[in-house]
């Protein structure tokens, strides 16, 4: 032995094949088994982090630390819940390499760890399971904020129809997205190293969905959407997109589509508190107003007269979030709303057991509910209803309470467990009036927790807040009657223009924004843009009716040329805004499509898409080799499938399709169009369509 190696092994060259691969064996389990103590000392114990994919898409994350490892080494960094490992990051799939002097960094990319709150170790390379000894790290919470947009080349392409935020922190996860996907969910965690956690009981509240395609698989009964509006079903902008999706002429493509607007407006990395807004005008199908409606019932959507803003605050340390629904009459006209609050509780234990009860107001204990139960309304408000997710065992982070406290007092309360099989549901009923130019508010406060007495708490606050809240529920459009005569005519103001951001930037196009103040007449408003700020090009004029209030506006505009800074600014009359900038992204120089075979002929068919990103000149790999993909395939008119697909840091893409022969019958063509979606550096590109025969 000389210095730890077997002597044999320094003259295994000449002793042998097998000497040879004896001394390889050693010297693999000797670097295996070098690494028995690591601490991770970036970022900090506690640190919460955000993921901000609409600002910073190819975001990272330091990590670093010291092992009593050497050169050779390497480790993996993983998050770890209780004994489960959640995410785990490799670098180029050997593991981060280790220095001489033990210590090791890594740059990770956002969407290795994002939603996650646990414990950051770093482990030997290949270490699935949670170390027991040795094995130091920090407790994180990762955030995550991004929106859903239209893909495709149609008439919608780019519009923003969904949004997520992931609330990470050391003791919760909340999350929420749009009105039509998900309202807060909450789940608890115990805080400690470990890190354990709780199951979620509140899965969704507060949710308004509108038709069978909100539900996936599950074949709900209902019978309406969640949104009346003056009698008819209205949508919001995810449930406008879902309707359809599968037809060759899906509902994202209608004429009236309401895009959603949405914004992060803060977030606190001390606590995790954090507000969302979020907005969007509710939409009604023509030419018929029927639920689950076929693509010729819903060819284009028409204005419901309401528009709704959801505002959404999280305590961010505290399992807590507030909800604030504004619906306002956009036409002038009063409009009778009939709301569906759906709230979903997750109490089905692993045995398939539905476990859970909920507790209205009046009550005094917890009571499971069956599929036709109805309550009415509440006996005052504010008001809350509590639910358990077992009602057979004390509350404890692995039974948790939610509170669910309500400003105003709902008209009823239907239970239904059929929507989501494992889930209990509510739909709770509100019946209101929007005034004629007016606006009326709904506000809920979700809270869960690990004992009854802490809800109890958060909901007596909740409560207390709601009673003293200022503006009220319902505010009234028409002004009071004049009680002295009129003076003289105040003089004409003239409209103001307001140049906001761009967005929505691609490799030709881009959306740029503002806000016109029309003033006491209707005013044309349109955008000045080009290479300059002598401008040169416009966009097509639009109109706003009279009005006193700043109105929101944008234009998409098309035609220009990659990697190009251009000028714009808004017009509205004589008044224009500001002159501002952006700059296009760069254009791929081709998109290759491979598809094999190239003769489908026998089913069921199988068909392999592979292709890579040809890059233009000054983009490097690491810059430009993430997004997606969108795999679309159609046999004729037809759309038979339609898939994402995320593109490799080597820039290539591969997925496979299987038809069956009820899918293709008989003998056609099938035509396989690859898009590009774009990222921070490259915009959307489409390939030309393949086609391939089956038979």
């Amino acid at each position: 032995m000389i210095g730890g190696v077997p002597a044999a092994c320094l003259r295994w060259l000449t002793v042998g094949v097998a000497t040879a691969t004896a001394c390889l064996a050693w010297a693999g389990s000797a670097q295996a088994a070098a690494i028995t103590t690591s601490s991770v000392n970036v970022p900090a114990d506690g640190a919460l982090l955000l993921w901000n994919q609409v600002t910073d898409p190819d975001e990272t994350f330091s990590v670093s630390g010291t092992t009593n490892g050497g050169t050779g080494d390497a480790v993996d960094i993983n998050c770890y819940n209780g004994e489960t490992q959640t995410a785990t990051y490799e670098g180029s799939g050997s593991g981060v390499p280790v220095a001489a002097d033990g210590s090791f960094t890594a740059q990770i990319p956002a969407d290795v760890l994002e939603a996650s709150s646990c414990e950051l170790l770093a482990v030997p390379h290949g270490t699935t399971s949670r170390p027991t000894t040795g094995f130091t790290g920090p407790r994180v919470g990762i955030s995550t904020f991004f929106t859903e947009t239209i893909g495709g080349s149609g008439p919608n392409a780019g519009d923003v129809y969904d949004f997520d935020l992931w609330e990470s922190t050391l003791t919760n996860f909340d999350f929420a997205g749009s009105i039509g996907q998900c309202g807060p969910g909450q789940l608890l965690f115990d805080g400690t190293p470990a890190m354990d956690m709780g199951p979620f009981l509140l899965d969704c509240a507060g949710s308004l969905y509108a038709s069978r395609n909100d539900f996936g698989v599950q074949d709900p009964d209902l019978t309406r959407s969640e949104i009346e509006i003056d009698g008819a079903n209205a949508y919001g902008s995810l449930s406008a997109y879902a309707l359809n999706m599968a037809s060759p002429d899906p509902s994202a493509s209608n004429t009236g589509f309401p895009p959603l607007t949405v914004t992060l407006n803060s977030f606190d990395l001390s606590t995790g508190a954090a507000q969302t807004t979020e907005s969007e005008g509710l939409v009604e199908c023509s030419p018929s107003d029927v639920y689950n409606p076929t693509e010729a019932e819903c060819s284009s959507f028409t204005s419901s007269g309401v528009s709704l803003t959801r505002v959404i605050d999280y305590a961010g340390d505290r399992a807590i979030a507030t909800v604030t629904d504004t619906y306002s009459s956009t036409d002038g006209k009063a409009h009778a709303l009939d709301l569906d609050y759906e709230t979903d509780l997750y109490d089905t234990n692993l045995s398939g057991t539905t476990t859970g009860g909920w507790e209205l107001p009046g009550e005094t204990s917890f009571t499971a509910h069956s599929t036709g139960d109805t309550a009415g309304p509440p006996p005052s408000a504010p008001g809350t209803i509590y639910a358990i997710y077992d009602t057979g065992e004390a509350p404890s982070l692995l039974n948790p309470v939610a509170a669910m406290s309500f400003a105003g007092a709902y008209n009823s309360i239907t239970f239904d467990s059929t929507l989501w099989g494992e889930e209990d549901s509510a739909l709770i009923d509100y019946q209101r009036t929007v005034p004629a130019g007016g606006s009326v508010t709904i506000q809920w406060s979700y809270a869960t927790e690990a004992s009854l007495s802490q809800a109890q708490a958060d909901a007596a606050a909740a409560q207390a807040a709601f009673a003293a809240g200022t503006p009220p529920p319902v505010t009234s459009g028409t002004p009071p009657p004049a009680t002295s005569s009129p003076g003289p005519a105040p003089s004409a103001t003239p409209p103001l223009a307001s140049t906001g951001s761009a967005s929505e930037l691609g490799s030709s196009t881009a959306k740029v924004s503002g806000t016109v103040t029309p003033a006491g007449a209707g005013v044309s408003y349109y955008f000045q843009y080009g290479t300059t700020n002598s401008y040169g090009h416009e966009t097509k004029p639009a109109t706003l009716a009279a009005g006193a209030s700043a109105v929101p506006v944008d234009a998409k505009v098309s035609g220009l040329t990659s990697e190009t800074t251009y000028h714009y600014r808004l017009v509205a009359g004589t008044s224009h805004g500001s002159d501002r900038t952006f700059t296009t992204l760069a254009a791929l120089k081709h998109l290759t499509v491979r598809v094999s075979p190239h003769r489908l002929t026998s089913a069921p068919y199988r068909s392999r898409i592979s292709g890579s990103l040809a890059l233009p000149r000054g983009v490097t790999v690491s810059q430009a080799c993430r997004g997606k993909v969108t795999v679309l395939v159609k046999h004729g008119a037809k759309t038979t499938s339609s898939h994402t697909v995320t593109v490799t840091r080597k820039c290539t893409y591969t997925r496979t399709e299987r038809f069956t022969a009820k899918q293709l019958r008989g003998h056609g063509t099938l035509t396989f169009t690859v898009t590009f979606n774009g990222n921070s550096k490259i915009g959307t590109f489409a390939a030309k369509p393949v086609k391939v025969r089956f038979v």
